[in-house]
């Protein structure tokens, strides 16, 4: 009797846990680092750069390509756009209207920005404000590289691809598509070997979604 007591009174403890860790992710704050808007209306109150609002409170978006950097209480920065919202309603099936909606459903994907697979990019957008990081398909070498190419009027363009210091990501930057991107792509990366006759795509077909800077 007294070791079911026990299990009961621990299930309970551990639930309260759960119930109060949810707690404070609807409750947390966050301040508003970038936007390309103006203002953007959060609550009840019209937010600008710096300004705080609670995770909890509904973001009134008016724009499709508008777009938040946010950070936390400990730093992090989260990128979260209304076409990411849009994404996570269809996906999860539910109403996505705030910051906290959009974390307990997707547990935070890197902003969308940090890939963790390869080559599985038909659906997914990625929103392209100033850089992308993909996962490398392995460590460089001398004789390797990788390019991210995509067609422009029925051609296609091609550019060489930096890494992260750690060699680790593929860095897409927007300054690599100059004039060539007037309009959203499908991008994909390659690794090509200036020895051998070899050509690896690591990734086809990644939707980019261009943000502009300044939404007008």
């Amino acid at each position: 009797m007294e070791k079911n007591y026990e299990i009961s009174k621990l299930a309970i403890m551990f639930f309260m846990i759960a119930f109060v860790s949810c707690l404070n992710v609807k409750a947390d704050d966050f301040v508003i680092e970038f936007m390309n808007t103006p203002s953007i209306k959060i609550g009840d109150k019209a937010m600008k750069k710096g300004d705080k609002f609670n995770s909890s409170q509904p973001i009134y978006w008016t724009d499709d390509r508008q777009i938040l950097k946010v950070k936390d209480r400990k730093g992090k920065i989260y990128k979260i756009t209304r076409r990411g919202f849009l994404v996570m309603e269809k996906n999860r099936n539910s109403k996505i209207r705030s910051l906290a909606d959009f974390l307990q459903k997707e547990q935070y994907l890197g902003s969308r920005s940090d890939s963790k697979q390869y080559r599985h990019y038909t659906e997914e957008e990625f929103y392209l404000l100033d850089s992308l990081h993909f996962k490398a398909y392995n460590s460089p070498s001398p004789n390797m590289s990788a390019e991210a190419y995509w067609f422009y009027n029925g051609k296609e363009v091609a550019t060489p691809l930096k890494r992260t210091p750690d060699n680790a990501y593929y860095v897409v930057e927007l300054g690599v598509f100059k004039d060539k991107s007037p309009q959203d792509i499908r991008l994909s990366i390659r690794e090509t070997n200036s020895q051998i006759d070899w050509v690896n795509t690591v990734y086809s077909d990644i939707p980019i979604v261009f943000i502009p800077q300044i939404l007008k």
